[in-house]
């Protein structure tokens, strides 16, 4: 399941307005399944012009992790993180998250020379008693 969305916001220490979309593939997980690492993120910053970018992840619960298609390898950050264009996944322990209580990933988009915050946006995870999906 792929699920695009789009964030336009406004920066207020910016000229030029920053947008950043992300895709999640997959969009939706079954905790403790050990075929899935987890929900997979991709953000994507459209920043203006000549600004380099870097980006700052907070998990409210679970973890955010890397996976390697290559060497097979799983890097597991925790709760933060910051990285460039690389996909990162989220994921809780097998028991999950109770129905009606979501997670919240925020990535922030940052210029990666000053440390500027360009854009930022929260991403909802959300649990049906069984299946850990974004909320759309």
């Amino acid at each position: 399941m792929r699920l695009l969305a789009l964030a336009v916001l406004l920066s207020a220490c910016s000229e030029v307005p920053t947008r950043m979309s992300f895709v999640a593939d997959p969009g939706a997980c079954l905790p403790g399944m050990s075929s899935t690492i987890g929900i997979g993120i991709t953000p994507a910053a459209e920043p203006p012009p000549g600004v380099t970018v870097r980006y700052r992840w907070h998990a409210s619960r679970g973890n955010l992790k890397t996976y390697s298609d290559v060497t097979h390898e799983t890097v597991v950050f925790g709760a933060d993180a910051v990285t460039t264009t690389e996909k990162l996944y989220w994921a809780c322990d097998a028991a999950g998250i109770a129905a009606g209580d979501p997670v919240v990933v925020t990535i922030v988009t940052e210029n990666a020379k000053n440390g500027e915050e360009l854009v930022r946006a929260d991403i909802r995870i959300v649990s049906d008693g069984e299946k850990m999906r974004v909320a759309r």
